[in-house]
């Protein structure tokens, strides 16, 4: 897997440089890939939506020619809407954005590996009740039985949830005839 890192104008190319290094220490499949070009949103003096940001990616996916199943990650100091630090664009184009302002409060954390944020966003994605069919597809699984087979202690209430929904469903129905009167014989 490859992932291209990208700053916006407003983040030095000492900062690009630091998180490549602090990223390229673990061994593993992923490449990260340090990009020369930078995004810039001149003009911008409010918080960025998400469209601005990510159509940002869009763009410089298509004029550098970076091809669709490859990552980006655009560094920015500029604040979100949501004001958060991170972010998958949520249309699934395979971009993500890091807000870099508070980057020395997360660099103080204990060393995380990219693979332990990938088990941690499929352990969210399942217990917040996404589709294991659409887990398995942006973890990049072949079938879902793989996704199911990694992550099912996450779902541990998946037959009480189940009993839940169809008692629910059988007390609605019963419920229902109560108010209508039962037929007799």
């Amino acid at each position: 897997m490859r992932i291209h890192l990208v700053r916006s104008s407003d983040v030095g190319r000492d900062l690009l440089a630091s998180i490549y290094n602090l990223l390229v220490q673990e061994d593993g499949p992923v490449q990260f890939l340090k990009e020369e070009h930078s995004v810039s949103f001149q003009g911008q003096q409010t918080a960025l939506s998400w469209e601005m940001i990510f159509d940002k990616c869009t763009e410089y996916r298509t004029r550098y020619t970076i091809p669709s199943d490859e990552f980006i990650i655009l560094l920015t100091s500029k604040r979100n809407k949501e004001n958060w630090f991170a972010s998958p664009d949520p249309k699934g184009t395979r971009s993500i954005f890091i807000h870099t302002s508070e980057w020395d409060h997360y660099r103080a954390l204990p060393r995380i590996r990219f693979h332990d944020l990938r088990h941690a966003h499929a352990t969210h994605l399942l217990s917040s009740g996404v589709h294991p069919k659409v887990a398995s597809e942006r973890l990049g699984h072949s079938k879902v039985g793989i996704t199911l087979d990694l992550y099912s202690h996450v779902l541990p209430n998946m037959q009480a949830d189940a009993a839940a929904i169809v008692d629910d469903a059988l007390r609605a129905v019963l419920n229902k005839r109560g108010t209508q009167g039962v037929a007799k014989d």
